[in-house]
């Protein structure tokens, strides 16, 4: 087993750095050690030494792979004992400057301090998608099958958890997600029973105030121009009739023309029992009541959890309420809806699978929409939360998904190994060696990317080799990293992520910063880790295949534009993965065709493994963007200029929701529509009336206008007219059997 002291956290070295490591320092000899350690507190004596001891023994953790992020957090919590033991003193020598190899350089330093500056805390956990607060931090861990076996079995595990002072324990299968005390981390890395532990970091909004999620949108002018009707029936206009009395309406209403559809076909969602939401958050704000009492909101919420019961909420945690947002955009479209239900997406990937099924299962609800992605969540495989999905399509919820906002800046394709080995310098002095992949873009081993100033890119690698968290053993066959290096000196090592990846899980996620005011000119490489002889470990196949996705969407790539960037269960099978267009760019105001969004993630990665974990050959070429709605429209409060001052696109005082999260349930409001009209329906039969009668879209990144379906709009934009009339007239719906596109099954895929 390789030392991952050589693989620092989310390190980012600078040049200064690199310089530093390489003197000699006197202060950290043995002697004048000894001779700080006897200067400070017992506590802060005790934290020097856990650094120490945490440095080697978490670095060369055996049988246990721990995620770069958790790592980070958990030498920036020392560092806040130290702070707090220390009252103000210093110390001749900083431990966190450098310290046996590991340097605590770019990314650690700008994180510095995070624990007592609640804007470091909020920032941190919006760049890096993680869940944490000044005390804890939610993790996903998964358990050994043995434990399973043994008297006692997970159950005993739990409690022994419990007794650590973890908390929120929720278990899936054999994934436990809990809150994490910081100071317990060293402890849980002890236990064997626990074979994967990563910090469970979730996309759900955009990543920042600047986001090209909301900056980059086209506002065309349209918006002045009168509404005219798109295809034949599709209705439109100012005096199109809507059952909508709350203050606001969602201009998506329109541009679906479901307020014709309302009006028409005598459908408004009175006959359903709910539709279930799972995002973030839902009042944390307080604003529930505000909401019903406008007529927003139904007078039914059903909150079955929400973030507070998962997450201990205190300074620095900055939930957004999106659950609300999209609850007022379904009311918009379904306003006689008896019920809305909502269950956090937000504790780890074992809540939010429990908390798809207990939508379906405690709250009936027949449709259920969530806008949230873990970033550990398989690309070629179905992980926990897919298969949750997949379970409460077999029981006939129909189950709509964000398809996400990563736009195209991903790499996609074939390991291509150069066939040499490279031994690589790392700061220490010491070396690793790598066979590195050749990029088809480049033709090298390097592929460049500019990351702005300020900015925080978030890069997923995965490549097609059993997960250990979905399959158990044997997992990954073998250890992919990412490298990058300074453009401008080829030899200097910038950032290196290397989560131990030999019998876990085929995933590499690895956060990295740029904190100068000018841009970075960076240099891209996955290698493959070969393990030195002595550590017995093989370096295993070549995988087939390789993705990488940037979650934050703000590296510049030069990579194919039609790589996929859509991940995770929503492309299970039992999911319609929804792209966005903007409102104003729907034909209904004026824009024929609809026009996609540049931030709409694109899909898909081919499905490689089963349930059982044997290997598909040849791989299922999926369809995962299924169709487009409508995002940017009016809500009353989110998102919050708080969070996002930049919200009222439109310019007529109300916040615009964005994003693929608010056109996943515009979508789902049709849906529950056509349920309401012929309950008869499967999931799937709604969702091919959905995609037959849908309006057609071009792929801007493909020459030609793309006929019918393609990658980045499906279908193309849902058209709820046409889909009622389709249904009206139809004598009969194929049945499952026949709609059927591989040998997979709901239960299977």
């Amino acid at each position: 087993m390789r030392h991952l002291c050589l693989f620092f956290a989310a390190c980012c070295i600078t040049a200064h750095a690199q310089q530093t490591l390489r003197k000699p320092v006197a202060s950290t000899d043995t002697q004048s050690k000894k001779r700080v350690v006897d200067e400070v507190a017992p506590i802060a004596k005790t934290v020097l030494e856990t650094v120490d001891v945490d440095l080697k023994r978490l670095t060369k953790a055996k049988d246990l792979s721990i995620d770069n992020t958790l790592y980070t957090l958990h030498f920036l919590h020392l560092e806040q004992r130290l702070h707090e033991a220390l009252k103000g003193k210093q110390l001749p020598v900083d431990p966190f400057a450098v310290s046996k190899g590991v340097a605590f350089a770019t990314t650690f330093q700008t994180f510095r301090g995070l624990f007592r500056d609640s804007e470091k805390l909020r920032r941190f956990m919006r760049d890096t998608h993680t869940q944490a607060t000044t005390k804890g931090v939610i993790v996903d861990m998964t358990i050994m099958p043995w434990v399973f076996r043994q008297e006692g079995g997970i159950e005993s595990l739990e409690r022994r958890l419990q007794r650590m002072g973890i908390t929120k324990v929720a278990r899936y299968q054999h994934v436990i997600s809990a809150l994490l005390p910081y100071g317990k981390i060293g402890d849980l890395t002890r236990i064997k029973a626990v074979r994967v532990l990563r910090a469970a970091q979730a996309k759900i909004g955009p990543t920042s105030r600047t986001h090209p999620h909301y900056g980059a949108r086209p506002i065309v002018s349209s918006l002045a121009r009168e509404p005219r009707a798109g295809r034949e029936g599709r209705g439109g206009g100012p005096s199109a009739p809507s059952s909508k009395s709350g203050l606001v309406t969602s201009e998506g209403d329109k541009a679906m023309g479901t307020d014709i559809v309302r009006d028409t076909f005598a459908v408004n969602g009175s006959t359903l029992r709910c539709i279930g939401i799972l995002s973030d958050s839902f009042n944390f704000l307080g604003r529930q009541e505000k909401l019903i009492a406008s007529g927003d909101l139904p007078e039914n919420i059903i909150v079955l959890q929400d973030i507070d019961e998962v997450l201990d909420m205190e300074e620095g945690v900055e939930p957004t309420d999106e659950g609300s947002g999209i609850a007022e955009l379904i009311f918009d479209v379904v306003p006689g809806i008896p019920a809305l239900a909502f269950h956090t997406a937000q504790g780890g990937q074992a809540n939010f699978a429990r908390g798809i099924e207990r939508l379906t299962s405690e709250s009936k609800c027949s449709v259920t929409v969530d806008d949230i992605i873990y970033s550990a969540e398989p690309f070629f495989a179905t992980g926990i939360v897919g298969q949750a999905v997949n379970k409460v399509a077999a029981k006939g919820t129909a189950y709509y998904s964000a398809a996400g906002n990563t736009g195209t800046p991903g790499l996609f394709g074939r390991f291509n190994n150069v066939g040499r080995r490279t031994d690589v310098t790392l700061p220490d002095g010491s070396t690793v060696t790598y066979e590195f992949h050749r990029f088809k873009e480049t033709g090298s081993i390097d592929l460049p990317f500019t990351l702005g100033p300020g900015v925080m890119s978030l890069f997923v690698l995965q490549w097609d080799q059993p997960h250990f968290t979905v399959f158990g053993p044997p997992g990954a066959l073998t250890d992919l990293d990412i490298l990058i290096y300074d453009r401008s000196r080829p030899l200097q090592l910038l950032f290196i992520g290397a989560e131990t990846s030999f019998g876990a899980d085929p995933v590499e996620v690895l956060p990295i910063i740029n904190p100068f005011v000018s841009p970075l000119e960076l240099n891209l490489r996955i290698g493959k880790y070969i393990p030195p002889k002595q550590a017995g470990t093989p370096p295993g196949p070549d995988p087939n295949l390789i993705a990488l996705v940037d979650m934050a969407n703000d590296a510049v790539l030069p990579t194919r534009s039609t790589s996929p960037t859509s991940f995770g269960h929503s492309n299970a099978q039992g999911a319609s993965a929804v792209g966005a267009s903007f409102y104003a760019n729907t034909t209904n105001f004026g824009t024929a065709p609809p026009l996609v969004n540049d931030f709409s993630s694109r899909g898909s990665f081919p499905l490689v493994f089963r349930k059982n974990g044997s290997r598909i050959v040849p791989p299922i070429e999926r369809q995962v963007v299924k169709f487009v709605g409508p995002d940017g429209a009016n809500t009353r409060f989110f998102p919050s200029r708080s969070y996002l001052p930049d919200v009222d696109l439109d310019g007529d005082g109300n916040p615009n929701f964005s994003g693929t999260s608010a056109s996943a349930p515009h979508v789902a409001a049709l849906a529950a529509l056509i349920r309401e009209k012929d309950p008869s329906l499967t999931p799937r039969q709604i969702q091919m009336l959905l995609m037959e009668t849908a309006d057609d879209m071009n792929d801007p990144a493909t020459p030609g206008f793309d006929v019918g379906i393609d990658e980045k709009t499906g279908a193309g934009f849902v058209n709820g007219p046409a889909a009622f009339r389709a249904l009206s007239s139809r004598r009969a719906y194929p049945q499952e059997a026949e709609l059927a596109t591989s040998s997979l099954d709901y239960g299977r895929g």
